[in-house]
């Protein structure tokens, strides 16, 4: 039988088999911790329940996707916090931009292209990385949380969530290094990224 904590193996084998009830008894075990996770990153409680409806819906879509060897809980909690991320991103995209032009005149267009190349790159660079250091770094740097915010949300400890930034930083300053460019960029190229090791926010990588 397959390691999943609890029921949850023989109730997703029961769902794929189509017996009714054992769905919902993963969604009765499960919503409560996932809501937790979800509202602390959307700060409202009725989205974060629309957040959680939704990735259960998913989930359901893909439930033959489940590897059974990991916990349930992880896996939709994942589904969740990603989902609950498009949320705020979209909530972003669409708040009031301001004046589009500062007192004294506008930014400088070639440094604004040089930024605008800078952020493709480094996005770029994010999304070679594994899943869950780009959902590490989106929790870190997209969102500002704190260790403890982000270690509740993933359900590990602290210490964890701390060994494992800094991995996900290293890696990332490793591949945007690596990424093609003109040479005389690249001395700098890292240069946001170690400003994210230090607590900085580094350009935000598009939403997936």
């Amino acid at each position: 039988m397959p390691c999943a904590p609890g029921n949850d193996a023989r109730d997703v084998s029961a769902a794929l088999a189509g017996r009714p009830g054992a769905y919902q008894r993963l969604v009765e075990r499960h919503a409560a911790p996932v809501r937790a996770a979800v509202r602390r990153i959307v700060h409202d409680d009725d989205l974060a329940a629309d957040v959680v409806q939704q990735a259960f819906v998913a989930a359901w879509q893909h439930l033959d996707a489940y590897d059974p060897e990991r916990p349930f809980l992880a896996w939709i909690r994942r589904i969740a916090v990603n989902r609950a991320l498009n949320v705020v991103r979209d909530r972003r995209r669409l708040e009031p931009l301001g004046d589009l032009e500062p007192p004294g005149g506008g930014p400088d267009p070639e440094q604004q292209m040089m930024q605008r190349e800078l952020q493709a790159e480094l996005a770029a660079a994010v999304a070679r990385l594994p899943v869950q250091q780009r959902l590490l770094l989106a929790l870190r740097y997209e969102l500002n949380l704190s260790g403890a915010d982000m270690a509740a949300i993933l359900a590990v400890p602290a210490g964890t969530v701390k060994s494992r930034l800094h991995a996900a930083v290293a890696r990332l300053r490793s591949t945007w290094a690596r990424s093609p460019g003109p040479p005389s960029t690249r001395p700098g190229r890292c240069a946001p990224v170690r400003a994210a090791a230090r607590g900085g926010r580094p350009p935000t990588p598009p939403a997936r």
